[in-house]
């Protein structure tokens, strides 16, 4: 797996479930780390209902070496064993005739939706077309399809109906799956060379990659009828020729229900329904041969390429290629987001922060991650975090830890060694981390202190969030004043909004905070309220502050805890 370089700059001067989760890469031997903790499957799925912050889900790979269907964490560092949320064939086990099992093979696509059944999945492969009970992984309705019909695109409707487009067989159906495990009834729309279907929830019709009178298409099929007895015509008012030739498939556009994800032999697009205009997505991910593109929610892309067998890319929403997952063994020729959703509104454009002094967790790490979780934080930084030290215990690493229990990316950084583990701060992410930069800040007179920057993006936009703590000498030592100053050399040089939460260990009028307020501007709304003692607060010390023209401030305020000695802060930013 291509891993990202995490960067130490030191300043001398100035089961089988639908689920939700989010990138994570690890430099091994470096001493920031970046990971995210194993996701229980009593996860939720996703929902489309506009303003919700979800997160981004599991990943559904095409094994066609194997003839597996694997579903992986997309949290996890590395796509292993550990990664593995389910791995699927039909057997016998799960009550598959052996006639149905001889007929799978080269799985080519997989949609989980939610059914008459509840959550189940569709699949296709080799001659086999097939629904299984998402709790279960057994057979609710199976049909072999024939030899010469090289099923290729499947999709479950809500109705319960499985409509298939057999490549081979040059045509599309919809099958009566919804009447019985054994039902063969269908209807049939034919079209040269189908590749993929997807339910249109917009427009109400099975949107079609293939060819129609020569020219490839991207074609929109209105199922009437009944259950039952169901019927399929093209609604031609919706056909649009694609922009370049030999359609591969169509996915919805997480975010924007109004867009597809439309792959060729040769380009990727999305696709606005209301226009019908076509946008090549830029930079690595517009390429050849790529088989599936689908975005998760935060924007990152998601692509395919049998021609590079085992690897499965991994993209900015701009296009510009972010790293790869390396599945050893393996031929993958489709990716799928494992999520119920037929489409994703968008998010809300708001950014819930967090920033804590957790004072080593003290209270106990499920503590403070119910402090964490109970605010549903989008990214948060974290303070006094210990990593495998003798005082909070040799094998634990308080950010892993706290990533598990939230699940959340971590993030941890250290600032110093200390009783025989490290000692540091860290960052919570719901979102990928594209980019990872520790700062080592002037010590000075006391204590080693660092600055941790990641980027990030939210509805396609870019952005730097950072954590830091500064010396509790302060001024007076002249460490924090360094450190302010350094904090400020460096973030003159950063591109992208930038906004940066810690424990500066300094009240607003002090001269430290005075200097970071020549590149920063503070988040508090009027006043900063006081966030320590956290029994007793008289004293403002911890904070969000931000770069000047990026961001607008909603609302910015505390959390009444004793989980720690520090209260937390919590703001709504957005993006300017």
């Amino acid at each position: 797996m291509k891993r990202i370089n995490v960067i130490a700059i030191i300043i001398t001067s100035a089961l089988f479930l639908a689920s939700s989760c989010y990138k994570a890469e690890l430099n091994p031997g470096n001493e920031a780390e970046q990971n995210r903790g194993a996701t229980q499957s009593t996860l939720a799925p996703l929902t489309s209902l506009a303003g919700t912050s979800i997160k981004d889900s599991w990943v559904a790979v095409l094994d066609v070496t194997n003839d597996k269907i694997n579903v992986y964490d997309c949290y996890a560092a590395n796509w292993t064993a550990a990664a593995l949320k389910m791995s699927w064939s039909p057997t016998t086990a799960r009550l598959y005739s052996s006639t149905e099992v001889s007929a799978w093979g080269d799985p080519r696509d997989v949609r989980i939706r939610q059914s008459p059944w509840g959550g189940a999945w569709a699949a296709v492969g080799g001659n086999l077309a097939t629904i299984a009970i998402q709790s279960t992984g057994k057979r609710q309705w199976a049909l072999n399809l024939g030899a010469g019909t090289t099923p290729h695109g499947v999709e479950l409707l809500p109705n319960g109906n499985i409509v298939v487009a057999a490549k081979d067989g040059n045509w599309v159906r919809v099958y009566t799956s919804s009447q019985g495990g054994s039902s063969t009834s269908y209807a049939q729309f034919s079209i040269t060379s189908p590749t993929a279907v997807l339910w249109d929830p917009v427009n109400n019709v099975i949107r079609v990659t293939g060819t129609i009178a020569g020219a490839s298409v991207l074609a929109a099929l209105t199922v009437g009828g009944t259950a039952a007895a169901p019927t399929l015509t093209e609604n031609v008012s919706l056909r649009s020729t694609l922009p370049t030739a030999g359609g591969q498939d169509v996915t919805d556009f997480a975010g924007d229900p109004n867009k597809l994800w439309v792959c060729s032999s040769t380009g990727v697009y999305t696709y606005n329904k209301t226009s019908k205009a076509f946008t090549a997505i830029g930079n690595y991910a517009s390429r050849s041969g790529v088989k599936s593109c689908v975005n998760q929610i935060s924007g990152r892309l998601i692509q395919a390429d049998p021609s590079n067998a085992a690897h499965i890319d991994f993209c900015a929403s701009s296009g510009v290629w972010h790293q790869w997952q390396n599945l050893v063994g393996t031929s993958n020729y489709r990716a799928r987001i494992w999520k119920y959703d037929y489409s994703i509104a968008a998010q809300s454009e708001e950014i819930t922060l967090m920033t804590y002094n957790i004072q080593l967790a003290g209270s106990g790490l499920q503590t403070i991650a119910n402090v964490i979780t109970a605010q549903n934080p989008d990214l948060v930084c974290l303070q006094e975090v210990d990593k495998y030290t003798n005082r909070s215990g040799t094998s634990i690493n308080q950010a892993e830890e706290l990533g598990k229990l939230t699940g959340m990316y971590y993030y941890f950084s250290k600032a110093m060694d200390f009783d025989g583990g490290e000692y540091g701060d860290a960052i919570l992410s719901k979102w990928p981390l594209y980019e990872i930069t520790r700062y080592v800040l002037p010590a000075g007179t006391g204590e080693p202190r660092q600055m941790a920057v990641i980027r990030t993006e939210k509805n396609g936009a870019m952005f730097n969030f950072a954590g830091t703590h500064l010396d509790h000498l302060g001024p007076a030592a002249g460490n924090s004043l360094l450190q302010a100053t350094a904090i400020n050399n460096i973030v003159t040089g950063i591109s992208y909004p930038f906004i940066l939460g810690g424990d500066f260990n300094e009240i607003p009028s002090s001269v430290t905070i005075a200097k970071l307020k020549e590149k920063f501007t503070l988040g508090c709304i009027s006043s900063c309220p006081a966030t320590h003692p956290s029994n007793a607060a008289t004293r403002s010390i911890d904070y969000f502050m931000s770069r000047p023209g990026g961001f607008n401030v909603l609302s910015y305020g505390t959390i009444n805890t004793l989980a720690s000695d520090h209260l937390p802060v919590v703001a709504t930013v957005t993006l300017q």
